[in-house]
């Protein structure tokens, strides 16, 4: 159940107002759709329903809701390399504990069944890369993992936008059956059918933050016969497209959603019949689907929402959700190719090509010899760090579906961020034995396991980093511009190009704030400081290389002191930026 009073959304910065005060109630049996002209509030409204307030916005009011709610977004957020059953059994082990393997199969089929996913179990879900699912099945499958959490109330913004007709109302049937199922229901709708419409229970029609109408289909044809002046037509005509010409007040002009608003108001108190003629009548729902579940009973054929009442499942616990989301995260490193292989690739390509490029630097030991060295670590160090950067998009596109997950109380931030970033650490280390190995090994540098721990960590650090810059970013393209434009500052400043004591006193504290400094030491000091002469006029050993760049200040045990620090700093970083956008706040 849900009962908003006196909902009042306006925006902080303008103080435009996006929903004047509202009062809505909505109860189990009941299937409630919110239409209205685009701008008119629905998705606020809904958002608001399930206390997914948007940074930028002022609430007040009073929300009331009880049982479990779920929310169903107008774009499926989904993982592109599930399978539906292995996204099904995935939820299944993210809410219950102590469910059979035989159990968990049936209610998968099941729950499938239901949602007519049946036939594509076995079908990957698809994303950009690849294809999988259709529109539609992509849509029953986002409202199909909802119900694995066998919800009390379920909010869908737009579950028909974007469908052919036929695939729109065979959504609008299961929400229709979840509805007999005892369910509340509360959606958005643009321009339902004629078929869609008369199974509407309660309607809200909004337009420009104004209540135009909230009660039962037959009486907003009363409300607009006896209150504006205009009859519905009665054949040949969507009864959902007269209401929103007579809302749309962007293209017609003699629209007054604040004067329809009061005529509303005015309507509600002269209206003595309002209940009967305006709202289902709820007695008569219940009682229906006593009749329901009686037949059900009696055909000896369980739904999946009662199969999970009968066996009364555990919740899972924190333990059990965090190791599924680890499984999670290693099946998106394996299946997924932006996440480990494309950067893999590339950077065994450029290192492949950087050690054949340096080859044999062991066997010389002169002043070009100095330089080549030299130049070999700063290419490591900065190029690849900056490859790190292929990984933002599709941090940008997991954040919005773990936002989904979090805020529909499916696991915590905490949880999710602790699984990715174990699982972050393999990848990295793959791809930093391999790249060191294609790299220094071909070189024939010295000191490889220094060499390969000074790169994991700074690709460690880098990923991090852009894993922090798609929480604070909503745009790809943003975040890789401000990515690229933060590690060409550390290169510059990191004592390659100039030196510590040459660079400005205004700039020097990049110099220290740059990771690229210590990694960049760590190389140095890893590969001078143990080679006894050169065969060089500049230099007579590398000890003495060390003093020219400055990087003889720091033990190579401090410098990887450093690059940890670094990577425990960003981490509770990104675990306070996840903690505070993620989070739900409650309206009183």
């Amino acid at each position: 159940m849900i009962k908003a009073e006196n909902l009042f959304i306006k925006t902080k910065r303008k103080r435009e107002v996006l929903l004047q005060k509202f009062d809505l109630k909505c109860q189990k049996g009941q299937l409630t759709a919110i239409m209205g002209p685009s701008g008119s509030g629905k998705t606020t409204l809904l958002d608001a329903l399930k206390n997914n307030q948007q940074s930028g916005l002022s609430y007040s009011g009073r929300l009331e809701t009880k049982g479990i709610i779920k929310y169903v977004a107008q774009e499926d957020l989904l993982h592109g390399f599930f399978t539906v059953r292995q996204y099904l059994q995935h939820y299944m082990h993210l809410n219950y504990s102590g469910i059979s393997t035989k159990d968990r199969n049936a209610l998968v089929e099941d729950i499938a069944s239901k949602t007519g996913l049946k036939s594509a179990l076995d079908t990957k879900v698809g994303d950009f890369l690849f294809k999988g699912l259709l529109g539609g099945q992509k849509r029953r499958l986002s409202i199909a993992l909802e119900l694995v959490s066998n919800p009390d109330v379920l909010l869908l913004d737009e579950p028909t936008s974007g469908l052919d007709s036929l695939s729109a109302i065979c959504i609008f049937e299961i929400l229709r059956d979840l509805v007999i199922n005892g369910l509340c229901v509360v959606c958005t709708l643009h321009q339902p059918s004629s078929q869609m419409w008369n199974q509407i229970d309660q309607l809200v029609l909004l337009s420009k933050g104004y209540t135009c109408y909230i009660g039962g289909i037959q009486g907003a044809k009363d409300f607009f016969i006896h209150s504006i002046g205009k009859e519905m037509p009665s054949t040949h005509f969507n009864p959902a497209d007269f209401l929103i010409l007579q809302l749309n007040s962007d293209f017609n002009k003699d629209v007054d959603p604040s004067a329809m608003n009061q005529k509303f108001i005015a309507w509600c108190n002269t209206n003595d019949d309002l209940e009967a003629n305006n709202c289902i009548n709820i007695p008569d729902v219940k009682k229906l689907v006593e009749i329901i579940r009686i037949q059900v009973a009696v055909s000896s054929k369980q739904n999946w929402a009662e199969a999970l009442r009968i066996h009364a499942y555990q919740r899972a616990g924190g333990f059990q959700k965090f190791f599924q989301l680890i499984q999670q995260s290693m099946l998106n490193a394996i299946k997924n190719p932006g996440i480990i292989g494309v950067r893999l690739t590339i950077c065994s390509i450029l290192c492949f090509m950087t050690g054949f490029m340096f080859f044999n630097l062991e066997s010389s030991f002169n002043d070009a010899d100095v330089v080549s060295r030299v130049s070999f670590l700063f290419a490591v160090d900065a190029l690849m760090v900056l490859l790190s950067v292929a990984a933002l998009p599709f941090f940008l596109v997991e954040r919005r579906i773990i936002e989904k997950e979090v805020k529909n109380q499916l696991y915590s931030s905490s949880c999710y961020e602790l699984a990715r970033f174990i699982i972050s650490l393999l990848g990295i280390a793959l791809i930093s034995i391999i790249s060191s190995g294609l790299s220094a090994g071909i070189a024939k540098l010295n000191g490889f396991g220094i060499f390969f721990l000074t790169l994991f960590l700074s690709l460690m650090i880098a990923e991090c980093l852009s894993f922090l810059m798609g929480l604070i970013v909503r745009h790809y393209i943003v975040g890789i511009a401000l990515l690229a434009e933060i590690y060409g500052i550390f290169m510059i400043c990191e004592g390659f190009m100039i030196v510590k004591s040459k660079i400005p006193g205004y700039f020097i504290w990049l110099h220290y704030l740059a990771f690229h400094t210590y990694s960049f030491k760590g190389f140095m000091i890893n590969e001078f400081s143990s080679i006894g002469s050169f065969n060089s006029a500049r230099f007579s050993d590398g000890k003495a290389v060390l003093e020219f760049y400055e990087v003889n200040n720091l033990e190579i045990w401090q410098i990887i002191l450093i690059l940890i620090l670094y990577i425990v700093v960003l981490e509770i970083i990104s675990l306070i930026v996840l903690s505070v956008i993620f989070r739900s706040k409650k309206l009183q």
